[in-house]
């Protein structure tokens, strides 16, 4: 059913498959040494957004097991990661904090309680406020499908008939590795197999026909205003007559991002942030990012900077010491890969 499933031959006893921690550190340095096959990654640099970084890796046959404790951060997975580590599908629970990103230039939010399934094989840029999360990245051939399923995201949030039996399944293969034997539940992993697949293959299931309406409107109200976030005088008023909705419509569909005003600014920060964390850095291109992605001025947008990631943009991205030279201090050069 799911492929090559040659983990069950493999030290499985009891119904139980034997788990191999292969990485628990606490260095952000390592964290972004070890990920280097997935995703890059920039860490931002401010008080607020830093946090004790906490990081457990275990492989489960063919599948890698991670839990990571991590401040603020950019994430970016290039088409040159897709070909270095294609095939991959990660499911992931959002413990605590939030996210705001892009798959393929496609918007998307993960708040707490979140779980995410994402076809790495599309490219996504991630803002990530200081965070914990579970995480199994799955091969494709464990799960028997095609590399054209046409699949990139589904965030499964409280209205999603699919995400009880998705995060209980979570939590049970995660309390499995945190025993002391290490061992997981071979029917736990084929419950999340089977979860994952029918979502990958068919994520309208998973959403009831009154949200699959709301989530049409949504989408449509998103991609309106990724297009126009260097207008200055998009928000609520410009939305009412394009779309013929109301206030309480709008504030329902965007309620969880607190508000339209809240969302826009949240967008407005993400494309910035990705613009001024870009190399080459050039004279100018805080002003530049700032103008192009709709803050009325560069000192508007450094206070805005400021007052969510609790420093101004030229500090963000300051250099840190070598991820390389790290891991050749402590001897760890164990890879996320497969």
């Amino acid at each position: 059913m799911f492929g090559h499933l040659d983990f069950e031959c493999e030290g499985m006893h009891g119904g139980f498959l034997p788990a191999d921690l292969v990485a628990d550190q606490s260095s952000a340095e390592v964290w972004q040494k070890l990920s280097e096959p997935f995703f890059s990654v920039q860490r931002l640099n401010s008080a607020r957004m830093c946090t004790q970084h906490i990081s457990r890796i275990w492989r489960v046959g063919p599948l890698v097991c991670l839990q990571c404790t991590c401040g603020g951060q950019i994430l970016r997975r290039s088409p040159g990661l897709v070909e270095q580590s294609p095939g991959l599908i990660a499911v992931s629970q959002q413990l605590h904090g939030r996210s705001t990103g892009d798959t393929e230039g496609v918007p998307f939010g993960v708040r707490e309680g979140d779980v995410v399934v994402r076809d790495l094989d599309q490219t996504f840029d991630l803002l990530q406020y200081p965070s914990t999360f579970e995480t199994i990245l799955i091969p494709r051939e464990v799960l028997g499908l095609s590399s054209e399923s046409g699949f990139a995201l589904a965030v499964l949030s409280e209205d999603d008939p699919a995400l009880q039996k998705t995060r209980l399944t979570l939590n049970a293969i995660f309390d499995g590795l945190r025993q002391a034997d290490e061992n997981v539940s071979l029917a736990q992993v084929r419950d999340l197999l089977l979860a994952v697949r029918a979502i990958v293959q068919q994520p309208g299931l998973v959403r009831s026909p009154r949200r699959s309406v709301r989530q049409r409107q949504l989408k449509e109200i998103e991609a309106f205003l990724e297009l126009h976030l260097g207008r200055l005088d998009l928000g609520a008023e410009t939305l009412l007559p394009e779309f013929g909705a109301s206030r309480a419509t709008l504030y329902r569909l965007f309620e969880r991002q607190g508000g339209i005003r809240s969302y826009i600014v949240e967008r407005r920060l993400f494309r910035a942030l990705l613009d001024i964390s870009s190399p080459p850095s050039r004279r100018g291109h805080i002003q530049q990012a700032a103008k192009r992605w709709g803050f009325s001025s560069a000192p508007n947008f450094n206070r805005s900077v400021q007052h969510v990631f609790g420093a101004p943009p030229g500090a963000l991205f300051k250099t840190t010491a070598s991820a390389e030279a790290y891991v050749a201090q402590t001897g760890l050069s164990v890879p996320l890969s497969l």
